[in-house]
C-alpha cells in the first residue's frame, strides 16, 4: 500500500500540473480495529473517527493521536449515520429496538471525553433527523429533494428534475454549495438555491469534499453478483481533471474527509479502515 501511494502521488503532481495543482499525498495507514470496521465518520477538527459493525451494531470511537479505540454504545442501529457536534466533543446517534413487534428508535448523545451516554428522546415510530440536535447547520436529503437549513432557515432544492433520488448530499467547507449523487446519473454540486449544476462525474459513491474545490468519491463496479472493483478517486473541480487513489486490488466501501486537515478515511469491503492525507497546493 505504502509504494502504491507514493506512486500515485507523483502521477496525480503530473496530471494535475496543467490546472498548477499539486497533491502531497501520505502513504495510506492501516486504522487497527478491534475485528472488522465499517461506516467511518471523521470529526469536523479530525482528532476522532467513528465507526461501526457491517450491519451498523454498536458505535465506536478512534482517537487519532492516542490510536486508542472506545466503545460508546453497543446498541443495535447505533453505528448507522451518527453525527458530530460542530466542536468535535460530541456524538449523535440512534440505536433500534423492537416492541410489541414494532421497530422503535430513539435518540441518544455520547460524550467523547467520558463516554457518557443520555437518551435525548424515548424510543417511538416516528422519524427523526439526529442532524437537529447537532447543529442547526445542515443538509440532508428526502430523495426526491435535498433539505438544506442554514442556521435554522430551511431550503429546499431538487436541481435535476428528473432525479430518481438524491444520495449523501453535504455542504461544501465554505457552505455555498451542495455535493450529491444520483444514483443513475452520477455526482454533482450546485449552488444553495440548486442554481449553477455541475456534473463531477458519471459515477461515484459516498462524495465528499476535501476542500471547497476538490472532491472525492467510491467508483463501484459489479457484475451483477459480485463486486469487482471499487476505487478512491479524486476531482479537482477547478483544473477538471481526476486521478486515482487506490488500485484495483483494494476495494473501497466507504468513505469519509476532513476538509480542516486534509484526512481521508476510508474502509474496504473486508472491513479493514485506512487513513491517508491529502494537502493541496494551488
Amino acid at each position: 500500500m505504502k509504494k502504491t501511494l507514493l506512486i500515485l502521488s507523483a502521477l496525480c503532481t503530473a496530471m494535475f500540473g496543467a490546472s498548477a495543482t499539486e497533491l502531497s499525498i501520505q502513504p495510506a495507514v492501516e486504522i487497527v480495529a478491534p475485528n472488522v470496521a465499517h461506516h467511518p465518520v471523521l470529526s469536523p477538527d479530525g482528532s476522532k473517527l467513528l465507526f461501526s459493525t457491517q450491519d451498523h451494531s454498536g458505535l465506536y470511537s478512534f482517537d487519532m493521536q492516542s490510536k486508542t479505540v472506545s466503545l460508546l454504545d453497543e446498541g443495535l442501529a447505533a453505528g448507522f449515520e451518527p453525527v458530530f457536534s460542530a466542536d468535535s466533543k460530541t456524538v449523535f446517534y440512534q440505536t433500534a429496538t423492537m416492541e410489541d413487534g414494532l421497530l422503535v428508535r430513539d435518540v441518544r448523545r455520547a460524550k467523547i471525553s467520558d463516554g457518557k451516554v443520555k437518551q435525548l428522546k424515548k424510543a417511538s415510530r416516528e422519524d427523526e433527523n439526529v442532524n437537529e440536535y447537532a447543529s442547526n447547520t445542515y443538509v440532508t436529503t428526502t430523495l426526491k429533494s435535498i433539505v438544506i437549513v442554514i442556521d435554522g432557515k430551511k431550503t429546499e432544492i431538487a436541481p435535476i428534475e428528473d432525479a430518481h433520488s438524491y444520495l449523501w448530499p453535504s455542504l461544501s467547507p465554505d457552505g455555498k454549495r451542495v455535493l450529491f449523487n444520483e444514483p443513475f446519473k452520477g455526482v454533482f454540486y450546485c449552488n444553495l438555491d440548486g442554481s449553477g449544476l455541475t456534473k463531477v462525474s458519471s459515477r461515484g459513491d459516498y462524495p465528499c469534499w476535501l476542500s471547497d474545490d476538490v472532491v472525492l468519491a467510491v467508483d463501484t463496479r459489479d457484475d451483477g453478483y459480485v463486486v469487482t472493483s471499487s476505487v478512491l478517486h479524486l476531482y479537482d473541480l477547478i483544473g477538471l481533471s481526476s486521478a486515482t487513489l487506490t488500485q484495483d486490488d483494494t476495494k473501497v466501501a466507504e468513505l469519509t474527509t476532513c476538509p480542516a486537515t486534509g484526512d481521508v478515511v476510508y474502509s474496504t469491503i473486508e472491513g479493514k479502515l485506512y487513513r491517508t492525507n491529502i494537502k493541496i497546493i494551488r
